[in-house]
């Protein structure tokens, strides 16, 4: 009576281990399959923390007249130092990037961080970090026309649209799960009903 009892026990803890062996591959997979979006950051992108909020900063070359959309702050832009008129924002910021993007369009000094546009005068206001001094900091009046490098938030790219499952799969899902209940169910009900006989 013992040993069909173990006998039992040792088939429910084969199935359970096998079932633990497929959930663990399954796991190993999906960890797998999502590691390249873990590195979801341009080469060149650079984190940040600025009051206490942190930042993914890259370098953009091109002009404010061709991307004016840009130089806004979040969620319209992708300047958040944008607009402030005293320039303290954008000095935060570059001090924080410090030589981490390398250098800009003018030798020595780190990407323009602008900050404030001049109609009247067709340019812009903005921030340079020397690459050899932390604590250097220099103005530059870009014309809105100039191509050169700004720095500007990290815009990580739209998540793909979900990927719609047949419907038949769901349902034989749940058909392969009932059957699996009902053969385990089976199993026990058996051993039950060989414990109970008389030997």
């Amino acid at each position: 009576m013992a040993s069909y009892q173990s006998i039992g026990v040792q088939l429910i803890s084969m199935r359970v281990l096998a079932i633990c062996r497929s959930i663990r591959s399954i796991f190993c997979h999906l960890a797998i399959a999502t590691l390249p979006l873990l590195a979801n950051l341009p080469a060149g992108a650079v984190l940040v923390t600025v009051n206490a909020v942190e930042y993914d900063v890259t370098v953009f070359e091109g002009s404010y007249d061709d991307n004016n959309s840009l130089f806004y702050e979040p969620p319209v832009g992708q300047m958040p130092w944008w607009g402030d008129p005293t320039g303290m924002l954008a000095s935060q910021f570059a001090f924080q990037v410090y030589n981490s993007l390398g250098v800009g369009s003018y030798s020595g000094l780190g990407p323009v961080f602008a900050y404030l546009y001049d109609s009247d005068s067709g340019s812009l206001s903005g921030l340079v970090q020397s690459l050899s001094d932390p604590n250097s900091q220099d103005i530059l009046n870009p014309f809105s026309n100039e191509s050169i490098k700004y720095a500007i938030l990290y815009a990580p790219p739209v998540p793909p649209a979900p990927i719609s499952v047949p419907a038949p799969l769901p349902c034989l899902g749940v058909i392969a799960a009932y059957r699996s209940s009902f053969r385990l169910r089976r199993l026990l009900l058996r051993r039950d009903d060989n414990l109970d006989q008389p030997h």
